[in-house]
């Protein structure tokens, strides 16, 4: 979980940015943006539980290299949508 990906999303802004998560999170399958109850942009990152626990390392470093990528598109079209 990454708490606070953007803080305090303008209550005007609210639907712009929605429909923004909503076509991120059409985009990436694991990756989920939500706008959480203090008008913060949130994002989870779903691990198939059946991983083995030998396993985890590696699967967690591709976590992050992923997520890596995904942040950095994800935060430059939510950054326009925030400065329209």
């Amino acid at each position: 979980k990454v708490p606070s990906l953007i803080n305090d999303v303008p209550s005007d802004m609210e639907a712009a940015i929605l429909r923004t998560i909503n076509a991120l999170n059409s985009r990436f399958r694991f990756l989920k943006f939500f706008l959480d109850e203090g008008n913060d942009i949130t994002v989870v990152y779903d691990v198939a539980q059946s991983t083995p626990d030998e396993a985890l390392g590696e699967v967690s470093i591709e976590i992050i290299e992923r997520a890596t990528h995904i942040f950095k598109e994800a935060y430059r079209r939510l950054s326009i949508e925030l400065n329209k």
